[in-house]
């Protein structure tokens, strides 16, 4: 929809992304409203606009940090996993990007993190919904067409021993 385009225009705009990236991104968005919207009843509107975008902005970020959305990913899962449906309304999206990451030594990925801070906070590349809204199984969509070209692993777990 024109929503959309404007939506991924607007987040591509924002967060350095290659070409070829970006046309991943669209195909990727494409299969994703496919079986998205074959597993979703109609929703009001407006609230199906935020989740639109919530979807197309985690995808962005995924594309663009990977390795730190993996974990962030990890954390909204646990989160799905241990909160019930009333606490999970109070869960916002934005919390699982936290400004502070000192605990990290590698200052490349420390300077990663801080362009994603910078994307998600000061930009607003992520919408304010909160878990509920956003739901478990759209985030689980997500996080399975995320990650293009190891879905949803990460590549450590992979030794030179374990090639697949």
């Amino acid at each position: 929809t024109r929503y959309e385009f404007d939506v991924i225009a607007r987040c591509c705009k924002q967060v350095a992304l290659s070409p070829r990236t970006i046309k991943r991104l669209i195909n990727v968005y494409k299969l994703f409203k496919i079986i998205w919207f074959r597993t979703k009843s109609t929703q009001d509107e407006q609230e199906g606009k935020l989740v639109r975008e919530a979807i197309i902005s985690l995808l962005v970020v995924s594309a663009r940090y990977p390795n730190l959305t993996r974990t962030i990913f990890e954390e909204i899962e646990l989160k799905f996993d241990e909160l019930k449906e009333e606490e999970l309304k109070k869960e916002s999206l934005i919390n699982f990007f936290p400004d502070n990451y000192s605990s990290c030594k590698d200052l490349y990925l420390k300077r990663e993190w801080q362009k994603l801070i910078h994307d998600v906070t000061k930009i607003k590349l992520i919408p304010d919904i909160s878990l509920s809204e956003l739901g478990q199984d759209t985030f689980n969509m997500i996080r399975s067409f995320c990650f293009i070209g190891d879905v949803g692993y990460d590549p450590s777990d992979f030794t030179k021993n374990n090639k697949i």
